[in-house]
């Protein structure tokens, strides 16, 4: 989704493209942590303070960099908003997609007997 969205819907040149990719990347893999790491709903079975404090601090330095002169050592360029939400909708997507597998699997698994 992300690939096409960038190169067919904002036809964006390189810079933007690595800065989008890189936006996306890091808060999928940063807050997919959350999911997987319960069989359960992640606001049901809330993490230790520091998981969520280390993850959620890189993911803001992460979303911050681009803006500041230190990405554009990355190569990196300040996103239009319009693409920010974009990244922010795709990145949704994926959180749900991620999750609605755990309520097949682990919701319709069928049951031990216990042993006489």
């Amino acid at each position: 989704m992300t690939f096409a969205g960038l190169s067919l819907v904002f036809h964006v040149a390189a810079p933007e493209f690595r800065t989008a990719l890189f936006l996306e990347s890091m808060a999928t893999q940063i807050l997919v942590i959350f999911l997987i790491r319960t069989n359960g709903r992640p606001w049901a079975d809330l993490p230790r303070p520091a998981l969520a404090l280390s993850s959620l601090g890189a993911l803001l330095v992460a979303m911050l960099l681009p803006f500041t002169p230190v990405g554009g050592w990355f190569g990196f360029v300040a996103p239009p908003l319009v693409l920010v939400a974009s990244i922010g909708g795709i990145t949704l997507a994926y959180l749900v997609l991620a999750e609605l597998p755990k309520t097949f699997l682990f919701d319709h698994r069928p049951t031990k007997r216990a042993r006489r």
